[in-house]
């Protein structure tokens, strides 16, 4: 019944796929010392076996470490060209709403708004514009977490508190970024609009 199923799936790709259809393989384990490979040599007296591949755990956790390595390598490169690029935008669009929003202040202030109103009011238009992207970036990874649970099950990583954790401190260490970028940016929005309030 096996080979039976075997010998149509494999007919099945032919016929759809044809030169491109995928080979199917037949894998065999075993928990053996690498030194003893009398039972290797049993399965390959065997006609039945024409390719045979020997691996042995070391091989494989150093395969794993290479791309780990290389996926850690990509998300810390585009994090940090993300990050840049969030710091530049958010700048320069708080230099232009200063520039926008001086002479809406300066008549506030001719209307008799006091300073410390101006103040709270260029704070709130702050924090509004800098705060909302990243709560809306924290429900995007709530409901993104199924989907990413299951690309970490591909990858061999299956401890969901360990995703949890990560991700927490991710956000923590962007929002702690964001909160920089809102200090430097905030003074420079309150420096053009107070030149003409």
């Amino acid at each position: 019944m096996g080979q039976l199923q075997y010998t149509r799936m494999q007919q099945d790709q032919l016929n759809v796929y044809d030169d491109n259809a995928s080979t199917i393989y037949a894998s065999y384990l075993f928990d053996c010392d690498a030194n003893d490979r009398r039972v290797i040599e049993k399965l390959t007296q065997n006609g039945n076996i024409n390719n045979f591949i020997w691996t042995n755990k070391s091989d494989q956790k150093q395969g794993l470490i290479e791309l780990y390595a290389g996926i850690l390598f990509i998300g810390i490169f585009l994090s940090f060209l993300f990050i840049m690029a969030t710091i530049l935008i958010m700048y320069y669009k708080q230099i232009t709403e200063g520039y926008e929003d001086k002479d809406r202040f300066e008549i506030m202030q001719k209307v008799g708004l006091e300073q410390s109103d101006v103040k709270k009011a260029i704070h709130s238009q702050v924090l509004t514009v800098f705060f909302m992207p990243l709560l809306v970036a924290g429900l995007h990874v709530c409901f993104a977490y199924p989907m990413i649970e299951k690309l970490l099950h591909l990858l061999f990583v299956s401890d969901a508190w360990l995703y949890v954790r990560t991700t927490i401190f991710c956000f923590v260490a962007f929002a702690l970024v964001y909160i920089v970028i809102y200090v430097l940016t905030s003074k420079v929005y309150y420096g053009i609009v107070k030149r003409n309030v």
